[in-house]
């Protein structure tokens, strides 16, 4: 699964960094979990806010939001939001520090 996933981020997702192209890819958490593993064996980083945040962020469940920023030509990209779930429960998420 992970060779399939990283052609696909390869052939379908980085061509996208040279155009102004917000890209929303919809799937199981199982197939963002393999891309997570893939995008952190590249160097992927994350934002400062994952890193302090009170929740496990490394849980990714069916329907939960991953974001990643891959802006710019070079260099790896940066996990911005991984696994939010509060959509799911009912509670309001706040969008505006989302890239989109």
């Amino acid at each position: 699964m992970i060779t399939r996933v990283g052609r696909f981020w390869k052939d379908e997702i980085l061509p996208l960094r040279k155009t102004d192209s917000l890209v929303l890819v919809v799937s199981h958490g199982g197939i963002i979990s393999a891309l997570r593993k893939y995008l952190l064996e590249r160097n992927y980083k994350f934002d400062e806010s994952l890193m302090a945040s009170a929740t496990d962020f490394w849980e990714v469940r069916n329907c939960s939001v991953t974001e990643i920023s891959i802006v710019g030509e070079k260099g790896p990209g940066k996990f911005i939001r991984m696994g939010a779930s509060g959509h799911l429960l009912g509670k309001s998420e706040n969008l505006a520090s989302s890239t989109g």
